[in-house]
């Protein structure tokens, strides 16, 4: 059968654990799962969100202004890529809908991963164990990496999973707080794979214009070895990915996702950078 491409550090004194789930609380666990290698650094959101999530993907040395009288220049809130939609049947898992039965998130920082385990009953009973990856990569620090392991483990019936890159959540400001937006460049669709979709998607901050741009390969796979077949939809600065199959009782799915981020401020074209990265994770 399928597991996550790592397994945690077994030695608890390195483990920042998080049991259960307190919407309340949401906004400051997010901050103290944070993953991040000194380029990159991303908030620990629950990959399907909730209504008090505040996901944030932030790039050393990217910085704007924001447009009003005040503005002075701050981080970019940059791309948010990390989300994911999965549904069952026409039912979308979330916490705040059903039963989670079981809800852990460990930090593990000496392996500086995320690890998330959720085992979740919808309101028609089905009952889905998923297990979740997430690191900001200190060998390749343009490199992060998103892994979801899903079990059905009372049902046979389709499921759907989405994976995203959007721009960034905006929360309503005080006034004369407001972020600089990012404004969206081309959408280059990218194959670096025959087993996977992917794209290259390319911002520019409105005030510095720095680029940012983000390469992505993903690959759905069952624990028989068969990949799942996906789609791909980009456009206005947002990139959709899509799976949807019929999952058996038991079985076991697992989904990969590579990300590069490179910025104009790296030197030379970050687009090519990008995209020649995310081809050379895939073949390795």
């Amino acid at each position: 059968s399928l597991d996550l491409p790592a397994i945690p550090t077994t030695d608890p004194s390195w483990l920042l654990v998080e049991e259960g789930f307190n919407l309340a609380r949401e906004h400051e666990v997010e901050s103290r799962f944070t993953v991040a290698n000194g380029y990159v650094g991303t908030r620990g959101s629950l990959a399907e969100g909730t209504r008090l999530s505040a996901p944030g993907t932030y790039v050393a040395g990217v910085f704007d202004v924001a447009l009003h009288p005040n503005g002075i220049p701050e981080l970019v809130l940059a791309p948010d890529w990390t989300r994911l939609r999965i549904m069952v049947e026409s039912n979308e898992l979330t916490l705040e809908a059903g039963e989670a039965q079981e809800h852990r998130r460990v930090l593990d920082l000496r392996q500086g991963m995320l690890w998330r385990q959720w085992r979740h009953r919808d309101p028609n009973g089905r009952v889905t164990r998923l297990r979740f990856l997430r690191l900001a990569s200190l060998a390749d620090r343009h490199a992060l990496v998103q892994s979801l392991i899903i079990t059905p483990e009372n049902y046979s019936a389709t499921l759907r999973v989405e994976s995203r890159v959007e721009p960034p959540v905006r929360h309503e400001p005080r006034p004369g707080t407001e972020r600089p937006d990012l404004v969206p460049g081309p959408a280059t669709p990218v194959v670096p794979g025959s087993d996977g979709t992917s794209a290259l998607l390319v911002w520019r901050t409105a005030a510095t214009n720095v680029a940012i741009a983000i390469g992505v390969a993903s690959r759905l796979r069952a624990d028989d070895g068969d990949v799942v077949p996906g789609t791909t939809e980009i456009g206005a600065g947002r990139l959709v990915e899509q799976w949807e199959w019929e999952a058996r009782l038991g079985s076991t799915y697992r989904l990969d996702r590579l990300v590069t981020i490179h910025t104009s401020r790296d030197g030379g074209r970050p687009d090519e950078a990008a995209t020649v990265h995310v081809k050379l994770l895939v073949d390795d």
